[in-house]
């Protein structure tokens, strides 16, 4: 199984995200440190079946969201940057 993994910035927190062929996993590596502190604790796991990372045609902001089925697992905003790491 190749995996695609990706280092995803928010304006609160960092994911990795580790794209497989049946399921995508995203894993809270930490805080942005910030006032406002984000409710998902570092090293948190998220797994499903699909994941949607929108970014608005400037760049300036988006959203990172991750399916079981039909079920949303983790809704993210505001995205800041995302980097391929493999």
């Amino acid at each position: 199984m190749e995996e695609d993994v990706y280092l995803v910035r928010t304006l609160n927190s960092i994911y990795r995200l580790v794209r497989g062929d049946e399921k995508v996993i995203i894993i809270k590596i930490g805080d942005v440190v910030r006032e406002k502190r984000s409710p998902i604790t570092p090293g948190e796991k998220f797994v499903g079946d699909s994941a949607v990372l929108e970014i608005s045609p400037s760049w300036k902001s988006g959203r990172l969201i991750l399916f079981q089925g039909d079920k949303v697992i983790l809704n993210t905003s505001q995205v800041i940057s995302i980097e391929k790491i493999n």
